[in-house]
């Protein structure tokens, strides 16, 4: 069990695997319930729009399409990229494209190089890689 202290807030708290403390944690659901209402009342609209009328700052639409939790295309002036090859994305961080071939490199790791090779950082550099 680790304590951390809270981004948002600096509290102290157990982490459990999730950024923030509970209590912010409960107000980003509330945020992110508020952007999707009025997402679905609204599309198409702008992200500076919605960060207006919503009063949610625009870095926390942005992860929550990050998250995968909101699709781009319900709003204007946003183009997300993938993290690997730079494509565009409606939402989250990989492209499917990249997606597959992340799938088809670590299910062709033997399981002594995926030892030694954690972390996503070392399997996109192999695709970035193998892409040149």
């Amino acid at each position: 069990m680790e304590i951390r202290s809270c981004p948002e807030c600096g509290r102290v708290f157990v982490d459990t695997g999730v950024e923030v403390c509970p209590k912010c944690l409960q107000e980003e659901d509330r945020q992110f319930d508020t952007v999707r209402r009025f997402l679905q009342e609204n599309p198409g609209v702008s992200i500076d729009h919605v960060c207006e009328e919503t009063s949610v700052k625009k870095e926390r639409i942005l992860k929550f399409l990050r998250q995968g939790r909101l699709m781009q295309s319900r709003l204007t002036g946003v183009e997300l990229r993938c993290d690997v090859c730079g494509a565009i994305i409606l939402s989250g961080r990989v492209c499917d494209a990249c997606v597959k071939k992340l799938q088809d490199v670590a299910n062709e790791l033997s399981p002594d190089s995926r030892a030694s090779r954690t972390g996503k950082i070392h399997i996109f550099d192999h695709i970035r890689d193998t892409r040149k």
